[in-house]
């Protein structure tokens, strides 16, 4: 959202000054900059004041494009914007995939060893499930090495006992 661009244009399209804006908010001419900057936004109160100096209303400060700022006098006709309430899937999402390798892998020790790292590193934030493939990839992990390390003491005959 352009707001600060909005209040900058409004301001300039009311032959204000900065100042003068402050004096009527009674704030510091600094807030104003700030707000007009990008660096901080007014409070739902000052957003009020300011739509009454300005003579526009809050959605037109509200609006992506800073030309739409209009006068309550001055009609406009609008279509209406549809809005997706479907989420955007991200294109190169990988977890469907990750979590399969992960599953497959499972009961494979000696390659899960080499496999859970490279899916770790191959996960990102940006996938829908990254939390439930990290974890299956520390299990797949952390049972692989557990596999292996049972398998290397049954082979040295470490901690086995045998009856007679």
């Amino acid at each position: 959202m352009d707001l600060n661009i909005n209040l900058r244009e409004a301001r300039k399209h009311a032959n204000l000054s900065q100042e003068e804006v402050a004096t009527r908010l009674n704030i510091s001419r600094q807030a104003i900059s700030q707000w007009e900057n990008g660096k901080s936004c007014p409070d739902i109160d000052n957003l009020k004041l300011l739509a009454d100096i300005y003579d526009i209303s809050i959605d037109d400060m509200l609006k992506e494009k800073a030309n739409s700022i209009t006068k309550p006098d001055e009609l406009t006709i609008e279509e209406p914007i549809q809005e997706s309430l479907v989420k955007s899937e991200n294109p190169t999402d990988e977890s469907i995939i990750l979590m399969l390798l992960s599953c497959v892998l499972f009961p494979i020790a000696p390659i899960g060893i080499v496999i859970a790292p490279f899916i770790i590193w191959r996960n990102k934030k940006t996938n829908r499930f990254w939390r439930l493939v990290l974890i299956l990839a520390i299990c797949v992990l952390l049972y692989s090495l557990f596999v292996m390390c049972v398998g290397f003491a049954n082979y040295l005959n470490w901690g086995i006992t045998s009856y007679k």
